[in-house]
């Protein structure tokens, strides 16, 4: 099934290292940069717009486990990634504006996990920097 739809191993692998991050223990973020990176090499928006949703799908499972800190990670990764890659490779095709839009959801995400998690000074400044 990999072999047919390779996409679903990142997927398989995103969800692996969710699950096996204990709450309050530093997830990998690895996998997710990967994937971010990924995403952003597609040339549909449809196609960015769908790995994009499953990392934000990733990070709300986290936070519905009460997990903030590592959903934190994960926005913040993926929010790293983005913006950094928008004016490059996405501002072209994001021409209805909905990756746009995903990209202000990691924001916000990343705004949430800020006030709720019991981050350390070192990653609340990270966060802020990114969010800047």
């Amino acid at each position: 099934m990999i072999k047919r739809e390779p996409e679903l191993l990142s997927l398989v692998e995103l969800s692996v290292t969710a699950e096996q991050a204990r709450q309050g223990e530093p997830l990998d973020v690895t996998a997710f940069r990967r994937q971010a990176r990924r995403a952003l090499r597609h040339e549909s928006p449809h196609a960015v717009e769908k790995e994009l949703r499953s990392l934000r799908d990733v990070a709300t499972r986290l936070i519905k486990a009460g997990d903030w800190l590592n959903a934190g990670a994960i926005y913040h990764t993926v929010l790293d990634e983005t913006v950094r890659g928008y004016d490059d490779m996405l501002r072209e095709m994001d021409e209805d504006g909905d990756i746009s839009i995903l990209i202000d959801e990691f924001a916000l995400g990343l705004s949430q996990c800020l006030k709720k998690s019991k981050a350390d000074a070192e990653t609340r400044r990270a966060w802020l920097e990114a969010l800047l």
